[in-house]
């Protein structure tokens, strides 16, 4: 075998066949190895093959000779191909392991296959037919073939599949007449991997005019709402998107404001949008609570009053786009009943809106109770503060 040794011994005879004592010098004539001139130590080389009367044992004129085979060694290393391997997400390949002795001569093997870093889908069969994952990279040594102790390894590059998606930002958009907006498009596969593309766009349902390369969109001079209108196509594969023209969101109304929700109560608050000309139009905006007073929905916009009483200015907002809407005061959690003379807990901040006005919770007080319920509205500059007597007792409420 490839680099192995072997030791040869010469014998010498006369005409009758009788053996003679010789020390022959050996000596290599046609390759396959080297071999000690002395002790007749053969050593085989890389090539294989058979080497006819190459190993040499000389003693005056006479000599004699031997042949040589050299066949492979044992096993050193393995060659996965094709390393690296470009594989799309969810797709195959199908790798083979060679391997070679010390003399890089081909040693028959049956590899044993498997993926070092099995994740996300990925999976190779016993006759080395690889499937990617899901997820696009470059991973290194990922696939392995072994035999005997012995290892190769192939690294994988998963690209993105096949394009399934198209999504088209911003959506929807609002523009005055004539207005412009850039629309940008992202394709993905099946995998929701990032796919290049460089769409062509078209304006299919009216509202304005595009720039088929750039995405590059022109209102009209026509007000009205326009589903689904702007649309990135590559290939088979499309997204789109609705504009709005003439209907640009200046302000964001919340209703109702000012409100009184007892503890643990809930209110339905709404919101619409408003243009520069104050024409409304329907918006889907995310509820918060922003100064306190409780809790509320932020898909449905129902207010949950907390345990605290008092008046919670502005807490109650509606956002989109960037824009805000509040509601003007929430007055959470009001008790039942009037404080006792005195009690400093008996004031309370409430927004007040013109009309008229009950204190604390209590029913408003009927105009002909005037000798136990008295009122005096005293109007400044920009609220009103109301008095309310009730009984031996007094609140004082500041809008």
């Amino acid at each position: 075998a490839v680099g192995t040794a072997q030791q040869f011994t010469a014998v010498g005879k006369d005409a009758s066949g009788n053996v003679l004592a010789l020390a022959p010098v050996w000596s290599v004539e046609a390759g396959g190895g080297t071999i000690d001139a002395a002790t007749g130590l053969f050593t085989a080389g890389n090539a294989l093959g058979t080497y006819p009367n190459t190993v040499k044992a000389t003693s005056g004129s006479v000599s004699g000779t031997a042949t040589v085979t050299v066949v492979p060694g044992v096993l050193a290393t393995i060659t996965v191909t094709p390393n690296p391997a470009t594989v799309a997400v969810g797709g195959s390949q199908q790798l083979t392991a060679v391997g070679r002795d010390a003399g890089g001569n081909i040693v028959s093997i049956t590899p044993a296959w498997d993926v070092v870093t099995a994740g996300h889908g990925a999976n190779i069969t016993q006759d080395g037919l690889y499937t990617a994952g899901t997820v696009v990279g470059t991973f290194p040594n990922k696939v392995r073939a072994s035999s005997d102790g012995i290892s190769g390894y192939a690294t994988m590059i998963v690209t993105t599949g096949a394009l399934t998606s198209i999504t088209v930002t911003p959506n929807p958009v609002f523009l005055p007449t004539a207005g412009a907006q850039q629309f940008t498009a992202v394709g993905k596969d099946a995998s929701g991997n990032v796919f290049v593309i460089t769409p062509n766009w078209t304006v299919v349902n009216g509202g304005g005019s595009i720039d088929p390369n750039s995405g590059l969109f022109t209102a009209g001079m026509t007000a009205g709402t326009f589903a689904g209108t702007v649309v990135a196509t590559s290939g088979t594969v499309s997204g789109s998107a609705t504009v709005n023209v003439g209907a640009i969101l200046s302000s964001i109304v919340v209703s109702p404001t000012p409100v009184a929700v007892q503890i643990g109560g809930t209110q339905q608050f709404s919101a619409v949008g408003r243009d520069m000309a104050g024409s409304q139009f329907a918006i889907i905006p995310v509820w918060s609570v922003v100064s306190g007073g409780g809790s509320i929905d932020a898909t449905s916009g129902v207010f949950t009053a907390g345990t605290t009483t008092g008046t919670f200015t502005s807490t109650v907002r509606a956002t989109i786009g960037g824009r805000n809407g509040d509601a003007a005061s929430s007055r959470a959690g009001e008790p039942h009943g009037l404080p006792r003379r005195g009690d400093d807990a008996g004031q309370r901040h409430a927004a007040v809106r013109g009309g008229r006005s009950g204190c604390a919770g209590q029913p408003l007080p009927e105009r002909t109770g005037l000798e136990r319920h008295q009122r005096r509205w005293q109007h400044q500059r920009h609220h009103r503060v109301v008095h309310c007597r009730h009984g031996d007792g007094d609140i004082r409420r500041d809008g």
